[in-house]
């Protein structure tokens, strides 16, 4: 358990338990708890390419289907994996566009699942998004393939083809890593 240092200009106190572990002293509340409220209000923006294009599965790991708009990116091409049936994609020239969506309005806590839902053998980055419908740039995060793992990709990732072929199953997959994630999260 921790202490908040809080000033009381009406109180004798000059050190309170943040509201958190003494309601009983009124709405004082520690840095860390103010903090900790801030970065939940902050909202974020992924641009998707792959398997979160399916609005089923986005369903499943974020309790909801956010906003969303179709998107392209400049300068990254989409890749099969092998052994793998999600995609992974590479920088590559400044022509080359990648087709996806923008997922508008997470949560702190559904970036929290998303970082988690991307292995190890992505990075996250910014880029800037452009909304096909309006034209807009929009400053977006992105999940890359790492550079030293390039020899495990070939060819172009079909999202239809793994509609077809993997959706069904891969959802299963998804409520899983979603019970996990959230079993995990209570024990935090």
């Amino acid at each position: 358990m921790h202490r908040c240092r809080a000033q009381a200009s009406l109180s004798a106190f000059n050190t309170l338990r943040c509201r958190r572990h003494a309601p009983s002293q009124g709405r004082l509340t520690c840095e860390r708890h103010i903090a900790k409220r801030k970065l939940s209000k902050m909202v974020h923006t992924v641009f998707v390419y792959g398997t979160l294009l399916s609005e089923e599965i986005v369903k499943i790991l974020l309790n909801r289907n956010p906003e969303s708009h179709a998107a392209t990116v400049k300068g990254y091409s989409r890749y099969r994996i092998r052994g793998r049936v999600y995609p992974a994609i590479l920088p590559t020239t400044p022509s080359d566009e990648l087709t996806g969506m923008v997922l508008c309005g997470l949560s702190e806590r559904e970036f929290e699942i998303l970082d988690e839902y991307e292995d190890e053998d992505y990075f996250r980055t910014k880029v800037t998004a452009l909304e096909q419908d309006t034209g807009k740039e929009v400053p977006a995060d992105i999940y890359v393939w790492k550079d030293s793992l390039r020899s495990e990709l070939y060819g172009n990732w079909d999202y239809d083809e793994f509609r077809r072929l993997h959706l069904k199953e891969y959802m299963v997959m998804c409520e899983g890593f979603e019970a996990d994630f959230t079993s995990k999260d209570m024990i935090l």
